[in-house]
């Protein structure tokens, strides 16, 4: 049983959220979440929270969450992008401050482009921000960004901002206008 204290004096690590609904590390699920989250399992003053954020990391095999944002990054594009595990990608996203990410983007993203992977080109950080430049290769089965059957080859920038070890910002740098492309 939930008491009420845990809500009044304990602060959470969030992991997840499913509409108005609020997922924490201990198990909690609750609507309101102002004031009860923290960014990182060190700064929970919730036992239960501070304690399964690295166990479970642990239990499902893959590499423990890195505390600096470029390590961060990193860990994002090896654990989450290219290995397809959703639940690392709730560990580093802050549901609070993102638009929920939609999660069945990436699964749909490897049915139409199979093979899909990327690389990183160069990372840069500087006071929480991480610039990641990277590559993507896939199959073009469809013939959606290329000729269809083909192996396609895109080039992509994208600048996180990372507070303790969750993501708080993303944007994307496209060249809509293809103003630098042929340069």
């Amino acid at each position: 049983m939930l008491s009420c204290l845990s809500l009044l004096h304990h602060t959470h690590v969030r992991v997840a959220r499913h509409g108005d609904f609020h997922r924490t590390a201990c198990g909690l699920s609750v609507v309101d979440g102002s004031g009860l989250f923290v960014g990182t399992a060190d700064a929970a003053t919730c036992d239960r929270c501070r304690c399964s954020i690295g166990p479970r990391a642990r239990q499902a095999g893959a590499a423990p969450l890195p505390s600096d944002p470029k390590s961060v990054i990193r860990w994002v594009f090896d654990q989450v992008l290219n290995a397809t595990d959703l639940d690392g990608l709730d560990a580093v996203l802050d549901h609070g401050r993102l638009i929920d990410f939609p999660t069945h983007r990436l699964n749909r993203l490897r049915a139409l482009f199979p093979g899909w992977h990327a690389t990183i080109d160069d990372l840069i950080a500087e006071d929480g921000r991480v610039v990641a430049r990277y590559h993507v290769d896939c199959s073009d089965v469809f013939g959606l960004a290329d000729a269809a059957g083909t192996t396609c080859r895109t080039n992509q920038t994208v600048i996180f901002r990372v507070v303790g070890r969750r993501i708080v910002e993303v944007q994307t740098i496209v060249d809509d206008f293809a103003l630098w492309t042929g340069m």
